[in-house]
């Protein structure tokens, strides 16, 4: 099995990157933090909420990135964080500390 298919990148995915130039000094890509799990829950919620059309794809990106980066990572977690999203529309006092939960104790791998 190849790394790009270990990880669901897609050839079109991996092909796209591997033309992509790389990052030069004082090109803003190369200057930006790192963010971590729970900053970027923050920012899906906040697209979520303000940008509803762009809601579910920074739902599934948040997923995806836990799924590769939490190391307690799980079929049952992403199932739970998954169900929570999909709920935070209805009900967000229940959704939100259960994804709280999850992406405060995911350290990176």
């Amino acid at each position: 099995m190849t790394a790009h298919v270990a990880t669901g990148e897609t050839l079109a995915q991996a092909g796209a990157r591997a033309r992509r130039p790389p990052a030069r000094k004082g090109d803003g890509r190369a200057q930006l933090p790192a963010v971590d799990l729970p900053t970027a829950l923050d920012i899906a919620l906040l697209v979520m909420e303000r940008e509803a059309h762009n809601g579910e794809r920074a739902a599934v990106r948040w997923l995806g990135r836990w799924a590769l980066e939490a190391r307690e990572a799980t079929l049952a977690g992403l199932l739970e964080a998954t169900v929570a999203l999909s709920a935070l529309a209805r009900e967000p006092e229940a959704a939100e500390p259960v994804l709280g939960r999850l992406a405060s104790r995911a350290p990176f791998r």
